[in-house]
């Protein structure tokens, strides 16, 4: 089914793991008090998420960052209703602390709170998400340009996975160009499900959007690999204009990834190079262990060429 067509909105529904509610829960993140002597916050919603909204904002007159837009996610505390969601948003910023710097990483400034919520500091994009490009492209990418946005995709996947952090909730929403050059850089946002894995760890919640989770997070038992899932559905969607698993339900949508394959026989699968079908295919490999890597994929066929690689491919798919 396309991404154009069908009654399913743009935003999908995360995944919601059952928790229990607690009584008496310390709300206090140990992040500075001080947001609105620092920033004025422009009311006009550019985003909004199941615990609250991200809106553009300006750093105030003799502030560190006077004059400067940013952008503000707004988390409420009353929408954290336990403490495994209040340790989901510690989390969130410790991540975006650890991994700040990356080019293609949407740059995090700094956290604050206040009594009713979280103010989360980061860098505004005004070029509109990745899924805003593909509906204005006609719902799908020509290959070439599809190969750029990949190169981008796979090396902020590789450096998280480098850091030892599996993003869990790629999707076209969460990537968003910095202007609306043609040639802006893509830069990721969306760690809200982003958690620490160690290499031999396996991660058991279920979290992510239903389109694009892996067969192994069904299983309750994955890793980084997951997130290798994730780019294939991207990569998939980015060529054809079209999902790999569909249903009309959230069951329908999880028997999908769990029992059939993405089909490569209709258009435009044909009239794409056997590279471009190859590199989808294999990472949209049910079995985690066969899939590529983010290393391995910016040394893949389709996209070498593209890119710039700075060690031997054969020295990164040996480190990854």
């Amino acid at each position: 089914m396309g991404i154009c067509h069908g009654k399913t909105k743009r935003n999908e529904a995360s995944i919601p793991e059952d928790k229990k509610l607690e009584r008496g829960l310390n709300k206090s993140f140990g992040f500075s008090r001080h947001f609105a002597t620092q920033y004025e916050i422009d009311h006009g919603v550019v985003g909004r998420g199941h615990l609250g909204y991200t809106c553009s904002a300006k750093g105030k007159k003799d502030s560190l960052m006077m004059g400067q837009e940013v952008a503000v996610k707004v988390i409420h505390k009353t929408k954290l209703m336990n403490a495994l969601m209040v340790e989901d948003v510690s989390r969130e910023v410790k991540i975006m602390r650890a991994l700040n710097g990356h080019k293609n990483l949407v740059q995090f400034y700094d956290a604050f709170e206040d009594d009713q919520n979280v103010y989360i500091v980061m860098e505004l994009c005004k070029g509109g998400s990745l899924l805003d490009k593909i509906f204005e492209r006609g719902c799908k990418y020509a290959e070439d340009d599809a190969k750029q946005v990949m190169v981008q995709i796979l090396s902020i996947v590789a450096y998280c996975h480098l850091q030892g952090v599996v993003h869990r909730d790629l999707k076209p929403e969460h990537f968003l160009f910095s202007t609306k050059d043609e040639t802006s850089p893509l830069k990721a946002v969306g760690f809200g499900f982003a958690a620490y894995v160690k290499p031999d760890e396996r991660l058991n919640d279920i979290v992510g959007s239903s389109f694009h989770v892996a067969p192994e997070v069904l299983h309750r038992s994955y890793g980084t690999e997951s997130d290798m899932w994730m780019v294939g559905v991207l990569a998939y969607v980015l060529l054809s204009g079209s999902r790999p698993f569909w249903g009309l339900t959230e069951y329908d949508i999880f028997r999908a990834v769990l029992k059939t394959e993405p089909s490569f026989d209709e258009a435009p699968w044909p009239s794409l190079s056997p590279d471009a079908v190859d590199f989808v295919k294999r990472l949209l490999n049910k079995d985690y262990r066969k899939r590529l890597t983010a290393a391995q994929g910016l040394c893949h066929p389709w996209l070498v060429g593209s890119h710039e690689v700075k060690m031997p491919c054969d020295m990164i798919i040996h480190a990854s």
